[in-house]
């Protein structure tokens, strides 16, 4: 993850049982919105774990860095303070903290 854009396709892979159970024991929750904005498919995520609460805008894109400046600047324009992400949500999970 690089400037808050990620290039790597996401994988699917077998997770031990014992992690498995842990999650569903405590899980965090996520709410996802979907909005269609200028030819762009945005997934609006609001993500609440037991040491706070997160959110991001997810959009997976042929053109990152054109699509970054956009989606930059409807979030200036409507005053909304942002930063990159540094981390994914199973990082911040496994941290126990929200990035700053």
């Amino acid at each position: 993850m690089s400037d808050g854009i990620s290039r790597v396709e996401e994988q699917e892979e077998p997770i031990d049982p014992k992690i498995g159970r842990m999650c569903v024991a405590e899980p965090g929750q996520n709410v996802r919105q979907v909005f269609d904005w200028k030819g762009l498919k945005l997934e609006l995520d609001e993500t609440i774990y037991d040491f706070g609460t997160s959110y991001e805008i997810e959009c997976e894109s042929k053109e990152p860095e054109k699509d970054k400046k956009l989606i930059e600047g409807l979030l200036k324009d409507n005053g909304i303070e942002f930063s990159y992400s540094e981390a994914n949500k199973f990082a911040v999970f496994r941290s126990g903290k929200l990035p700053r």
